[in-house]
């Protein structure tokens, strides 16, 4: 077995000695690390390591607490294995037909195939994905540019509207102070709840009531 020091070192130098050692281990590891070839990569590598750290550092906390939960939900199994390089525009179109015809497992649409809305930006997010690949040089294409699924895809429920009295006696009804700011920025801003929920108290402009 290999010790870093012996049993009567000091806690603080261990610490030390464990950092410096850890800093060795961790440059070795990756003097061993070898890059996939483009042929190699898989989507989800390209997703994982380059693709969604760019959406954290650029878009919005609520559009990429979206993407990640769209990816986990409906892209990430199909894209596990499947080439980056090889991936064709027949593959997207297969896969936003099935995409169309998912049913949806549990909530009041459990049994009904997905919205227009959710397969919509499930197609948004890989059209972004393959984008952003070959403005890297790693495809020549985007397969789903000229991706054209044949599915009818189901509409989207009628959006329930509050005119301002409503949207007042239900702030009221709301007995605590959170969800009533949350359902205030919902209903008065247009937030979705992710974006609500995510809304800092440096966003907010308190001099020109504006949220940014």
């Amino acid at each position: 077995a290999e010790f870093l020091c012996s049993l009567r070192t000091p806690v603080k130098e261990a610490e030390k000695l464990k950092a410096k050692r850890m800093k060795v281990v961790n440059l070795q590891q990756k003097e061993r690390f070898v890059a996939p070839t483009a042929d190699e990569m898989t989507v989800a590598m390209f997703w994982e390591a380059l693709y969604y750290p760019s959406v954290v550092e650029n878009k919005s906390w609520s559009t990429a607490l979206t993407y990640k939960r769209l990816w986990s939900m409906y892209l990430k199994e199909h894209f596990e294995t499947r080439s980056l390089e090889k991936y064709s525009t027949v593959d997207a179109t297969n896969f936003l037909e099935s995409l169309a015809r998912r049913k949806v497992v549990k909530g009041k649409h459990a049994g009904k195939t997905l919205g227009r809305a959710t397969v919509g930006l499930c197609r948004t997010i890989c059209f972004s994905v393959f984008k952003r690949a070959k403005a890297k040089g790693l495809i020549a294409a985007n397969p789903f540019e000229d991706a054209d699924p044949d599915v009818k895809l189901r509409k989207r429920d009628a959006i329930i509207t509050y005119n301002l009295s409503e949207v007042e006696d239900v702030i009221l009804a709301i007995p605590r102070a959170d969800a009533k700011l949350l359902f205030a920025f919902c209903s008065l801003l247009a937030m979705r709840p992710s974006e609500a929920a995510g809304v800092k108290w440096s966003d907010i402009d308190m001099a020109r009531g504006e949220v940014h």
